[in-house]
C-alpha cells in the first residue's frame, strides 16, 4: 500500500494493454485471507467495484471470520450439537439417495 499514483496508473494501464479489462468492464473483485494471530481466526475479505448503467461507482465489501480451534474449553455442548447436527446432515443423505435410488 505504498505505492504512489503514478506506479498505480502504470499497473492499471498493463493490466488494461493485457485485456484484464476494457470500457465494456462493470465489476471488479479483490479477495484476500487475512490470519488474526490474537484469536486463531482467518478473515476472508472480498470487495467488489460495480460500476452502474449511469457511471456510478458502488464498493461492496464482505468479511467472512472462520475460527481455527472451535473446541478450545472443555466444554461438551459445542461438539454435541455438532454430532447432532451430523447426524441430522446424515439422515437428509440417506433420505435423499433412496428416493433417487427409487426413480431410477
Amino acid at each position: 500500500l505504498t505505492m504512489t499514483d503514478d506506479e498505480l496508473e502504470a499497473i492499471m494501464q498493463d493490466m488494461e494493454d493485457k485485456e484484464w479489462f476494457d470500457d465494456t468492464t462493470s465489476e471488479v473483485e479483490a479477495s484476500f485471507v487475512v490470519y488474526n494471530m490474537n484469536f486463531d481466526a482467518l478473515t476472508c475479505v472480498r470487495i467488489v467495484v460495480v460500476q452502474s448503467r449511469a457511471g456510478r461507482f458502488r464498493s461492496i465489501a464482505t468479511a467472512q471470520t472462520h475460527l481455527l480451534h472451535m473446541y478450545a474449553d472443555d466444554s461438551v455442548w459445542p461438539r454435541l450439537w455438532d454430532g447432532l447436527f451430523l447426524c441430522q446432515l446424515g439422515t437428509l443423505f440417506v433420505w435423499e439417495i433412496r428416493e433417487f435410488c427409487s426413480t431410477c
